[in-house]
């Protein structure tokens, strides 16, 4: 009996084995799977959580962004500066385009912080803009 499980058991495997990929995936290509679909994806109205994380910071930059060391680095902006810590001046990197080939400009950053702090958004907190 035994055996004739073992015998099973190592002939499905051999089977799964031989099968492979049902097709072969275009080169440079990624697929990521989500347990659960992302609230939305325009990320000024979303709240945050971990799917959201995953597919939101995928499709859209930001200004600047955390290194693994926690210290904020260059993304979008290539500096910034501040007299206050209250007020911001960001300088955009040149030659930032999206997908259609236009050049990223101050008044698409603009743009996302208006929409986000705009009460009709709903952004659960726009106290972060």
């Amino acid at each position: 009996m035994r055996h004739a499980v073992a015998l099973r058991v190592l002939a499905s495997l051999a089977l799964t084995l031989a099968l492979g990929p049902a097709a072969a995936r275009a080169q440079g290509t990624l697929v990521v799977q989500n347990s659960t679909e992302p609230p939305g994806l325009d990320l000024t109205a979303t709240p945050a959580s971990a799917t959201a994380g995953v597919v939101l910071y995928n499709i859209q930059e930001c200004l600047v962004k955390v290194d693994r060391h926690g210290k904020l680095v260059p993304w979008l902006a290539e500096r910034w500066n501040t007299t206050d810590n209250r007020n911001y001046t960001f300088f955009l990197k040149r030659g930032v385009r999206f997908h259609n080939g236009r050049e990223l400009r101050a008044a698409d950053v603009k743009y996302v912080f208006d929409r986000a702090m705009n009460p009709e958004t709903k952004h659960p907190y726009p106290g972060y803009y």
